[in-house]
């Protein structure tokens, strides 16, 4: 059921902290600046384009009773150069939820 005029709450950056210590990788400047510069796109097009040019298919894993997992990269490009991120610190950072990125980056690939 969905709840009509129902305001959900400011989208904030979440501070993860993964084991393989992504967090490290970058000043908390230029994570602020990633997380700004993501929501000044303003519309989800924008915002999903971004996600997908950030986004880089790697490779598909099969399973023997048939399913496929596909395998992702993540790359944030701060003005430091280019940073290879886990998912859970590129979800964190940008403030989205898992299932965003699965529906918008992932059906994209397989296109």
């Amino acid at each position: 059921m969905k709840r009509v005029g129902v305001r959900k709450g400011a989208t904030v950056m979440q501070d993860i902290d993964c084991v393989c210590a992504c967090r490290e990788k970058l000043p908390i400047e230029e994570k602020r600046r990633v997380f700004a510069k993501f929501y000044a796109l303003g519309s989800h097009e924008s915002q999903n384009a971004y996600l997908f040019a950030c986004t880089e298919f790697t490779h598909t894993q099969e399973f023997p009773n048939g399913r496929q997992r596909r395998h992702f990269q993540y790359k944030l490009r701060p003005s430091i150069g280019t940073v290879m991120v886990c998912q859970k610190f590129f979800l964190g950072l940008h403030g989205i939820r898992r299932s965003r990125l699965r529906k918008k980056v992932g059906s994209a690939t397989l296109k």
